[in-house]
């Protein structure tokens, strides 16, 4: 990633599951689209997380907006529940 990772470590494992729903969406979307699958930035932004992938679908936006949905429930820097 150009940009990488800019969030605390209470979202690892919000984001390692994401990317774990991701992989298969993504290899699927490799093949149908004929290009590589890949995500620029993971951020947190307006106290949710940001997650910019080079291509998307209704799957991978429904895979993201449930991890984003998840975020602003979740404390960014210790994955408790947050406010």
């Amino acid at each position: 990633m150009p940009v990488g990772f800019e969030h605390g470590d209470g979202w690892f494992d919000l984001v390692w599951i994401l990317c774990e729903r991701l992989e298969p969406v993504a290899a699927a979307t490799e093949t149908e689209a004929g290009r590589s699958f890949h995500v620029h930035q993971v951020k947190e932004k307006f106290g949710g997380l940001c997650f910019y992938p080079n291509y998307s679908n209704d799957t991978i936006s429904t895979l993201i907006e449930a991890a984003v949905f998840e975020s602003i429930h979740t404390c960014e820097v210790c994955a408790g529940p947050g406010r």
